[in-house]
């Protein structure tokens, strides 16, 4: 089975006259986007999927050093509280 073979249709699409496309009588899906180098395309050949991905990520990994900053940030008040205490 070809589980990493996809068809994506660029360009207007006509209803009815999609041709199938099969490698050892699996027909491959059809997608209307896809991942190819790390980079997202849909069939118009827009990069606004990639741009929203690359975005998201950022933001995710932004705030998970904001976390990690905070955290160390009330591990050393902590630390400095229990100095002051001894």
């Amino acid at each position: 089975m070809c589980s990493d073979a996809l068809h994506i249709h660029i360009g207007n699409k006509i209803t009815g006259a999609e041709p199938i496309f099969a490698i050892a009588s699996f027909a491959l899906p059809v997608v209307d986007h896809v991942k190819d180098l790390g980079v997202i395309i849909d069939e118009k050949l827009k990069f606004h999927l990639h741009i929203n991905h690359v975005v998201a990520s950022a933001l995710t990994r932004a705030n998970l050093i904001l976390k990690g900053e905070l955290n160390l940030e009330n591990k050393w008040t902590l630390n400095e509280q229990l100095h002051i205490i001894k």
